[in-house]
């Protein structure tokens, strides 16, 4: 019943959505955006030499060695829906088309969210299967850094790059320190973490630094790693510097950011702005704006030179009134956007199923929040959209300790209703540790060529990711 009357809802948002983009009425500001969305492109070079076909992702440069020549073909379109689109280039001249498309901002849902949000569900139209992927181990548990937790992961001239925090043995400690690891072959191997922002003594006292977070961006030539740096007050901790409660009392924090050319060498470590608080990293929206869940926030930027980021979402106010409707929190955001140009910022809330807020200005304002029927245990996780337009869900939705790990479809944003398990092994903590635990927890998910990968903790002191081919997910 709830996937029909979802099914309606959807009928109806895309007509309204239509009529709204036609609508011109002058008492509604008008934003213009180049909007230049590049699908993936199968590009074919001939030469008399040889012949050699390449696939090229979204502002990736496609080479071919053999002739020496340089092509890039980016394929555009006034809609808003990814597609995939094939062009053959034989000459060394640029293939390239741009468009403008007139985006009307704010745009109209067709109902309000208040009445809206409950139908958006993953209610299964059959019984989950557990899908084929390779799953590789990225870091294995040491018992001199028994925590190993809050991954980021990112793809940079040719290889993949993992990164998350390190601590000695409870979560968010002082001395925890932020490591990176990369893997030249698809992920299946991975080189020793190396430290990119260690713990340091405190201002206010002897006690080290906690370095908090790590989430990974990159601009095609810098890959930039953003982090944050607690100090706790010292009267939480014995002279043993051990934590004495879970209290979060902090005499100082700020965001860091530490960047690579060649991702063997990472700059001193520098403050950046409090937007830059990433709980997942950057993606681009169908107007081209970078995103990022940031807490109850996404942090934004037009045109990001590795610094500057600001951040909207939901206000103290709208999370009391969430509290206040059966929300325990708002928190560790993701999102996702449909093609009627509404970005739908889901977030953690503690209390069974994720709370959405929407925005209907390219991310300026925000809704209050409601709660969907999407399910979810306590914990954060991934929304995004696949290259054929599907929209996907990644998370812990069965309240077993984080786990399995679960990729949810959906055809159309609202009814996520094709489940496949990722994960369903079992592990044991090796370790006991202050807020430790969770089989396969905070997943963050990239997609590059032909594969879809999650990387997460193991009951946060193993670093893993699954390899899963995006030609599986029926």
């Amino acid at each position: 019943m709830l996937r029909r009357m979802a099914a309606l809802l959807v009928a109806a948002l895309t007509i309204s959505s239509l009529a709204g983009c036609a609508n011109t009425d002058s008492t509604q500001s008008t934003t213009t955006v180049k909007t230049t969305i590049t699908t993936e492109t199968t590009v074919t070079t001939t030469a008399a030499e040889s012949e050699q076909t390449t696939t090229k992702k979204s502002g990736e440069t496609t080479a071919t060695k053999a002739t020496g020549t340089t092509v890039t073909a980016a394929m555009t379109t006034t809609t808003a829906k990814p597609q995939t689109s094939r062009v053959t280039v034989t000459t060394s001249k640029q293939a390239t088309t741009t468009t403008t498309t007139q985006v009307k901002f704010p745009v109209e849902p067709f109902m309000g969210i208040a009445q809206r949000a409950i139908y958006y569900n993953n209610q299964l139209s059959s019984p989950k299967t557990k899908i084929k992927s390779d799953c590789f181990v990225v870091a294995d548990y040491n018992p001199e850094y028994a925590f190993a937790h809050q991954p980021g992961f990112a793809y940079f001239k040719g290889k993949f790059y993992a990164t998350w925090a390190s601590g000695i043995k409870d979560e968010d400690s002082p001395g925890q320190r932020i490591v990176v690891s990369s893997s030249a072959d698809n992920c299946e191997t991975w080189s020793k973490p190396t430290v990119v922002a260690d713990a340091r003594k405190g201002q206010y006292s002897s006690i080290l630094t906690c370095m908090m977070g790590g989430y990974l961006w990159s601009d095609g030539n810098k890959l930039y790693n953003y982090f944050t740096e607690y100090e706790y007050d010292p009267a939480l901790f014995d002279e043993n510097g051990n934590r004495l409660s879970g209290d979060y009392t902090l005499k100082h924090w700020q965001v860091y950011m530490s960047y690579t050319t060649d991702g063997v060498t990472w700059s001193e470590m520098e403050p950046v702005g409090e937007m830059c608080r990433f709980n997942e990293s950057p993606r681009q929206s169908l107007t081209g704006r970078w995103l990022a869940g940031a807490g109850w926030r996404l942090g934004y930027a037009d045109k990001p030179d590795g610094y500057n980021w600001d951040a909207k979402g939901v206000s103290d106010e709208q999370i009391a009134n969430a509290k206040r409707r059966g929300a325990n929190m708002l928190n560790e955001a993701s999102w996702y956007q449909t093609d009627d140009y509404i970005i739908h910022m889901m977030m953690r809330s503690n209390a069974g199923t994720i709370w959405m807020s929407e925005s209907y200005d390219n991310g300026m304002t925000w809704t209050d929040a409601y709660q969907t029927s999407i399910t979810s245990d306590s914990t954060m996780m991934n929304f995004g959209r696949l290259p054929d337009g599907r929209f996907y869900f990644v998370g812990n939705v069965e309240f077993q300790e984080r786990w399995p790990l679960d990729l949810y479809i959906s055809e159309d944003g609202m009814n996520f209703n094709k489940g496949y398990i990722l994960r369903d092994e079992r592990y044991e903590m090796q370790q006991d540790g202050w807020a430790k635990g969770g089989y396969f927890a905070y997943p963050e998910v990239l997609i590059h060529g032909d594969y879809l990968y999650i990387f997460y903790s193991k009951q946060k002191e193993v670093m893993e990711v699954t390899r899963v081919k995006l030609s599986d997910i029926q």
